[in-house]
């Protein structure tokens, strides 16, 4: 625990049944609202989208093609497919799993103390990898 603490986060016990924050809801509600209009727009209610619209228009990969090809691969077992079809999306859906055991499974949540530097310093991490991951797009896909 002594080197999780160094690093500003902490474990926190939270109640067993999870709020979920109306806000994310209604993201996650809107996104696949949203989704359903365009492929029944666009396809008449029959089939799924073969690319993205960032795709269609540009020519080049958004930072989440590969996405379904990818949860694809792994629920047929296939993870090393699943790994390269798109990279950091494997390994957020990953930690949304770890997440998801931590919060349901233990009753627990990570709490991150902020720091104005360390919140720079995540913003320009989290920058650099969907850049590499959005490269590595472009050369496979």
């Amino acid at each position: 625990m002594e080197a999780v603490q160094s690093i500003g986060m902490r474990l926190a016990k939270v109640s067993r049944i999870p709020n979920i924050p109306s806000w994310a809801a209604t993201i996650v509600a809107a996104h696949f609202g949203l989704v359903g209009l365009y492929v029944w727009l666009t396809h008449g209610g029959s089939g799924a989208p073969t690319t993205c619209m960032f795709h269609r228009l540009t020519g080049y990969p958004c930072p989440t093609c590969g996405s379904t090809r990818m949860v694809v691969s792994a629920f047929h077992g296939d993870f090393v497919a699943a790994f390269l079809y798109n990279p950091l999306m494997f390994l957020l859906a990953l930690l949304a799993i770890a997440w998801l055991v931590l919060r349901v499974g233990f009753g627990r949540r990570i709490v991150w103390r902020r720091r104005r530097h360390r919140t720079t310093t995540l913003a320009i991490v989290i920058v650099i990898l969907i850049t590499c991951n959005w490269l590595w797009l472009a050369h496979t896909l």
